[in-house]
């Protein structure tokens, strides 16, 4: 039996790391000396599926422990610095501020496309992702 809390927590690492898909998730497992035990796919989408039959009362109490979790991070992080740190840019420091990275990644797709002609990475679409540190 594995506690829900601790599903979506590792959940939470996973997509720290990247993953994309659920079934990556299982990747978790066989770092098992790192995570501990850790639920299997199918656990993990009846624990998603419970979640969201729980409708609003469910979300607001995901979310309220999310934002309990976050204010604690950043109050380590405050306790620490003595402040937030600022974002590096370059050569300065920018205080005060929430940095929003964008990457850019192409993905790879074929294209028989009449005059087509690739880009330097290849045929591809480019998605924008953006990062909140």
């Amino acid at each position: 039996m594995h506690d829900r809390g601790r599903v979506l927590a590792d959940l939470a690492c996973a997509i720290a790391d990247g993953t994309e898909v659920i079934s990556d998730f299982r990747v978790m497992g066989d770092q098992r000396e790192l995570f501990g035990p850790v639920a299997s796919v199918p656990t993990t989408w009846r624990m998603l599926s419970e979640v969201a039959g729980g409708g609003n009362v469910a979300l607001e109490r995901v979310t309220g422990a999310v934002n309990a979790a976050r204010r604690q991070a950043w109050a380590g992080i405050a306790a620490r610095h003595g402040k937030m740190p600022g974002v590096r840019m370059a050569d300065r420091v920018l205080e005060r501020v929430t940095c929003i990275r964008l990457d850019a990644t192409v993905t790879p797709a074929h294209s028989d496309k009449e005059l087509a002609e690739p880009n330097f990475k290849g045929f591809g679409h480019h998605p924008l992702l953006s990062y909140c540190d």
